[in-house]
Order: structure tokens, then C-alpha cells, then sequence
């Protein structure tokens, strides 16, 4: 049935026609061949995207690209970057990953999730391709790989203004780093991925630092002195503009409240009072002055038209489940995907905004993380810790984590399922008190729905449609 049929709204720009027909069947086989790609696993290097994408006519050669790296941030400033240009009348493809509660989170174009249909058609149109390349005798590309290729296509054939591509791992052996970009942003750069990436920060900022190429100009919030000097090296190599956020670029929070805080920012090119965000923390005041930054540079770089009133709209319009998230005020329930050391550490930083009397945790992290020093960070602000297991196979020995939790005296109880998790943690509460959701972001994928339902919210299970407002009214014919 048509994409609207299904409940859709189609991105701006899109008919059903261009995608034809397809069923709820034929919608989840498309899925299914895609997320069994993961048999293929973590198989690193670019060989296989790079004749993948020239088999299909390098979409990704016709598109103007953003493209953003670092250990933490780069979702938000991703999505901030995005709804700035939505409100200067831009048409904006947003590559993200991984998903919350659905796998069309990744590929956005205007706030709107690929349609169902159009899914089908891409895997129709790569599928052979995939199956000539291993009749050749050549590797079988992976599940990312696979998926990075479908969104060039999607946003190539949609003409898209531009394509924001989030850094899946690491950067110079993502599968993204295929690209040619206007703007090539690290966030930050912390302990995180270390099988892959380097066993310290210098040699994981040198792999972040792969998406750093010629013509390009070179944005990056770090503070880490032997990062930036990394960086700059590689931008200076590459004879590229590079920019600081933080040294260049300067805010000033205002104030901050449990669901909007407000900051000055003094970019590049001007000043920018009283900005609103949505989003909460420090550390997302920073991840604002990045995306302006970008902006910025888009406008005084390449000549793009983004009036200071879009600034101010796209950044109160931003929302990203799962980060910071108050979901309830009696009690206070709040989610957050601090996956790893940094992000604990941001949301150790940020839970004193949070009014409350006792502080219930529930905490699922995946093997491979650093769980030791993130527990360490949380574990002493508790009253009480529930530990559940991520929906992963990397979760590993997931009891371990109890263990760990109970060498700090506080009560600790195991609930493997997530939505069993917090159902318990939303008993174990009294009005004044808070439960705080965090860890992975498999897990907050299982739990955010079962939260929402509990608590009574209405609305989407998760995704899109919270991050996406209203469509710009009129479209910017300089984008």
C-alpha cells in the first residue's frame, strides 16, 4: 500500500509515486535481509563501500556534505545543525546511527523518516549488486556499509540541499569517510571504542582525524591539548581552515531549568543573545555553538543563506530522545544514553538540575565499555541501583555489573529485562523521588516505550517525529 497508508508523512518533496507500492510483508523482509547483514560483522576498511558506491554511480559525488565525528556530541550536533538549516529553508538529509525504536531513525530528510517503500527499493536496487560482488570473487559489504549506501542514494535521488552524515565508529575507517565534504566536524575526542580505534587519546584522535580532507574546512570543539594539536596538524596538511569552538567561538549560560536552559554565543561572525535550547546540560551548550559554527561557516564559506532568526528556531526546535530526557516531573523520570566514561560524566554534571529526594538508577551497559569507571561515577549519588541487561549481544556478562555496583554499599537488585527494569524502578519511587534511566542505548530502546506507556504519554514511541517541528514555511533558493 502507499507509503501514506501506512500512516507516513512523506519527506518534503517525495510522492508516493516515486516508490511505488509495497506491503507490511514485503517492508519487513526488506528489514530483515538488512539487519541479517550483521552476520558479516565489524569489517573495517573502505574497499567494499568505495565499489559498492561506484556500481551505483557514486551518488554520494553529487551531494554537499557535513560530516561529524568525535567520541560524544556528534548526534545532537548533527540534529542541531539540521533543524538550523530546516528553518533557513534548507532541505536536509540527516544520517544518524544507531536507532532508538525504529531503523528509518537513520536516514531523515526534513524531520521525516525514509518511507517504508522507499526502503524496499533501495535494498531491490543494491541487492544485486551485493550478490555480483561476491560472484567475483570480492568481500560482502557489511550492515553499515550497506546502509551508508542506501542513504547516499536516498539523499541523492530526493536532492537533498544538504546531507549531514554522523561518523558511525571512529572516522578514517568508517564507511562514511567515502566523502568529500564542505565542513568535516570533530566534537570531541575521549576513551571509547579502544579495540578499534587505539589503545589512547592520541591515537584515537589520529583516527578521528581521518575525515579531515583537502578543500574542506576543519570545526572541532576538543579541548585536550595534545588532541587540538592533532588536529590542527591534520587540517594544516590538508591546507584547511580549522576552527575551535571554545577558543574561537565563546557562550555564556544564562540560566538553565529542568526542561530548557537559555545561553549567549559569540560565534564567528557575530553575537547571539538569549538562545533557547530544549535540550539540557552544559554539555549541549557546546554542541549548539558547534552547530552555529557550522552555520556560520556555511554562510560566510559557501555562500548559503541562514537569517539569524533560523538560528534561534532551530535550535529551540531541537529534541533527541534518550539524552537527557525528563519524561515525568511526579516523580521525575529521566533517560540518558551515557554509554561510556565521558558521557557519565556529563550526566553527573547535569543531574543537580534535577530537583528530587531519592535517587533510583537503572543501569544496563554493554561489555565492551569502560563499566568499572562509569560506575564509580554513579553508583555514590544512589539510593538505590537496578541493573538490567542491554538488548545486545555485546552485553556480555551483564550480572558483572552488580557486582561492581555492590561494592558501594548501596542496594542493588538484577532485573534482566528492561521493561521489567523499570516497571520495578517506577515502584521503588515516591513523588519526590527521581529514576534515572541511562547506559545503553539498546537497552533505553527497550525500556523508553514501556516508560511512556506506564506513565501514560501519548504520542510516537520515539524517533522522528519528536525531533522534528513544524516545516519551514517558505524554501531558501540559496541552500
Amino acid at each position: 500500500m502507499p507509503a501514506a497508508e501506512h500512516g507516513e508523512t512523506l519527506p518534503q518533496g517525495t510522492s508516493a509515486a516515486k516508490y511505488g507500492r509495497v506491503s507490511e510483508e514485503e517492508y519487513g523482509e526488506a528489514l530483515a535481509y538488512l539487519v541479517g547483514l550483521t552476520k558479516f560483522g565489524m569489517n573495517f576498511g573502505l574497499d567494499r563501500i568505495r565499489e559498492l558506491l561506484r556500481r551505483l554511480g557514486n551518488p554520494e559525488q553529487s551531494l554537499r556534505i557535513i560530516h561529524v565525528g568525535g567520541t560524544n556530541g556528534k548526534g545532537s550536533t548533527t540534529l542541531m545543525t539540521a533543524e538550523i538549516l530546516r528553518a533557513a529553508g534548507c532541505k536536509v538529509g540527516m544520517f544518524t546511527s544507531p536507532h532508538l525504536h525504529d531503523y528509518r531513525e537513520r536516514m531523515v530528510i526534513n524531520g521525516e523518516m525514509v518511507p517504508k517503500a522507499a526502503v524496499v527499493r533501495l535494498i531491490e536496487r543494491l541487492k544485486p549488486h551485493l550478490e555480483e560482488m561476491v560472484a567475483q570473487g570480492l568481500e560482502h559489504p557489511t550492515e553499515f556499509e550497506v546502509n551508508t549506501a542506501m542513504c547516499l542514494v536516498y539523499f541523492a535521488e530526493e536532492e537533498v540541499d544538504f546531507a549531514l552524515l554522523e561518523v558511525g565508529l571512529g572516522g578514517e575507517i568508517d564507511s562514511t569517510n567515502v566523502v568529500r565534504p564542505l565542513v568535516s566536524v570533530i566534537t570531541n575526542v575521549g576513551m571509547d571504542h579502544m579495540d578499534y580505534l587505539g589503545p589512547d587519546i592520541p591515537a584515537i584522535a589520529r583516527n578521528k582525524a581521518g575525515i579531515i580532507k583537502p578543500h574542506s574546512v576543519v570545526i572541532t570543539a576538543a579541548r585536550r591539548p595534545e588532541v587540538v594539536a592533532i588536529l590542527r596538524e591534520r587540517a594544516r596538511e590538508a591546507g584547511d581552515p580549522f576552527w575551535q569552538v571554545g577558543e574561537d567561538v565563546r557562550w555564556e549560560s544564562r540560566w538553565s531549568g529542568e526542561t530548557e536552559q537559555e545561553f549567549d554565543l559569540y560565534g564567528l561572525y557575530g553575537a547571539y543573545p538569549k538562545l533557547h535550547l530544549t535540550l539540557i546540560g552544559a554539555h549541549q551548550l557546546e554542541n549548539a555553538a558547534t552547530a552555529v559554527t557550522i552555520c556560520e561557516i556555511l554562510r560566510v564559506a559557501y555562500g548559503v543563506t541562514i537569517p539569524r532568526p533560523a538560528i534561534y528556531a532551530g535550535l529551540k526546535r531541537a529534541k533527541w530522545p534518550g539524552r537527557l530526557e525528563l519524561l515525568s516531573v511526579t516523580p521525575k523520570v529521566l533517560l540518558d544514553g551515557a554509554h561510556n566514561y565521558d558521557g557519565a560524566r556529563v550526566l553527573v554534571q547535569s543531574l543537580p538540575l534535577f530537583q528530587r529526594r531519592r535517587l533510583v538508577f537503572v543501569l544496563g551497559m554493554l561489555a565492551d565499555k569502560e563499566r568499572e569507571r562509569v560506575v564509580d561515577l554513579l553508583a555514590p549519588l544512589a539510593d538505590e541501583i537496578i541493573v538490567t541487561k542491554p538488548n545486545s549481544p555485546r552485553a556480555g556478562d551483564w550480572q558483572a555489573l552488580a557486582r561492581i555496583a555492590a561494592q558501594y554499599g548501596r542496594p542493588v537488585s538484577l532485573v534482566e529485562d528492561p521493561e521489567e527494569a523499570v516497571s520495578s524502578g517506577l515502584q521503588h519511587l515516591g513523588p519526590e523521588d527521581m529514576l534515572c534511566v541511562t547506559g545503553s542505548l539498546y537497552m533505553l530502546a527497550a525500556a523508553r516505550p514501556a516508560l511512556l506507556q506506564r506513565l501514560g504519554r501519548s504520542g510516537p514511541a520515539g524517533g522522528e517525529a519528536e525531533r522534528s517541528g513544524e516545516n519551514p514555511a517558505a524554501v531558501n533558493s540559496n541552500c
